[in-house]
């Protein structure tokens, strides 16, 4: 068995950009359709799941 290096890291960063990259989408979505309240909504769920990623995948390695 080979260990990868950082793997743990690594596939939370995976993880949270699939999951950014599918709110990204969203929010696109319901921006040309222009609704603003779904908008809004959506927006928040994108700034805090790219707060998530700042937290475990930026700051998070550099406490240990």
């Amino acid at each position: 068995m080979i260990l990868i290096k950082d793997a743990n890291r690594k596939v939370k960063e995976y993880i949270y950009r699939d999951n950014v990259q599918a709110a990204y989408k969203e929010t696109v979505e319901k921006a040309k359709k222009g609704n603003k309240h779904s908008f809004a909504l959506s927006m928040q769920v994108l700034i805090t799941k790219v707060g998530f990623i700042i937290e475990e995948v930026v700051i998070s390695p550099k406490k240990k």
